[in-house]
């Protein structure tokens, strides 16, 4: 790696955003989902699973998107293959604004326990 790469890369920490849904939410409150940076690498897998899937539809994106990336307060996994028929049952408007808010440039203060 580069010089400037090393310093870069000494600098950055792996801080989550926090998603909050309501849709999803009781009495207490609203589901809490946190979500790590999205790399180029991660978009790469993710888009590489949905066409092997034959699916190739945004919304399919979306879908996977929160089963590889949704994580609890704990760092742990919430969501997985199983979970694909219920997500894409959900409103589309919710899975949009979960994915959006998620890849939104600022926000990644939280840090995971994990």
């Amino acid at each position: 790696m580069s010089e400037f790469g090393e310093q870069i890369r000494g600098r950055l920490t792996q801080r989550a955003k926090k998603v909050e849904v309501p849709e999803w939410g009781d009495d207490g409150g609203p589901v809490e989902l946190y979500f790590l940076p999205l790399t180029v690498n991660d978009a790469k897998k993710l888009n590489s699973y949905v066409k092997s899937k034959g699916e190739g539809s945004r919304e399919d994106e979306y879908v996977y998107y929160l089963i590889f990336n949704a994580r609890d307060a704990n760092g742990d996994k919430v969501f997985d293959l199983a979970d694909a028929e219920w997500l894409s049952n959900q409103p589309v408007n919710v899975i949009i604004d979960i994915y959006l808010s998620a890849n939104q440039r600022e926000g990644f203060v939280e840090t995971l326990k994990k």
